[in-house]
């Protein structure tokens, strides 16, 4: 058996020391940047706060109520989008027209446009001469001028009949709606 001398096991000692501390260094790199990532991955990801079954309702400086926004879930991420499960959103404008949106989904960008995405309906409810009730797959709301717009096919029912478009503009608050594009109306006369 042959003995090594003390001088060569320092210097073993310190190379093996000189390894174990590289290999430790690189998993700790590699644990800081898993970390880093996951991190940045939740911030990006995760909304920073939410809402279960909510209701957020807005008035006009005298007090009345002027929109009424339901939803199953909210989710609000820090780039101000804002993502919404089953919206309902109750408008009343100063006309007094209430009109009623609802979908699947919706998002809020620019804390004025609400896009609704699924099945689509909006529909004017206090109107008892002539009912409106719109259907489409995509409609945005721009929740400060009350216009809504759709460059999905729509249809228009009313108690005189139905008219179906490519394209749609409203006016909310003037009960003016714009249809374009492949115009087809069915009327029903009484």
């Amino acid at each position: 058996m042959q003995i090594i001398s003390s001088s060569k096991r320092t210097i073993i000692l310190i190379i093996c020391g000189a390894i174990l501390g590289f290999i430790l260094l690189q998993w700790a790199g590699e644990t800081a940047q898993r970390s880093d990532k996951l991190a940045s991955e939740q911030t990006d990801e995760s909304p920073d706060y939410f809402m279960q079954n909510f209701t957020v309702i807005t008035t006009r400086e005298d007090g009345k109520v002027y929109q009424r926004l339901t939803g199953e879930a909210l989710n609000h991420y820090k780039d101000g989008l804002t993502h919404i499960e089953k919206p309902e959103l109750k408008l009343n404008t100063e006309k007094q027209t209430v009109w009623l949106a609802s979908a699947n989904h919706g998002k809020i960008t620019n804390q004025t446009e609400l896009t609704l995405d699924g099945e689509v309906s909006i529909e004017q409810t206090n109107n008892k001469f002539n009912q409106v009730h719109i259907t489409t797959k995509q409609l945005t709301l721009n929740m400060q001028l009350n216009t809504a717009e759709s460059s999905s096919p729509v249809i228009v029912t009313t108690d005189n009949g139905v008219i179906k478009a490519n394209k749609m503009f409203a006016d909310l608050e003037q009960q003016h709606v714009q249809l374009y594009s492949g115009v087809k109306a069915e009327y029903v006369s009484k």
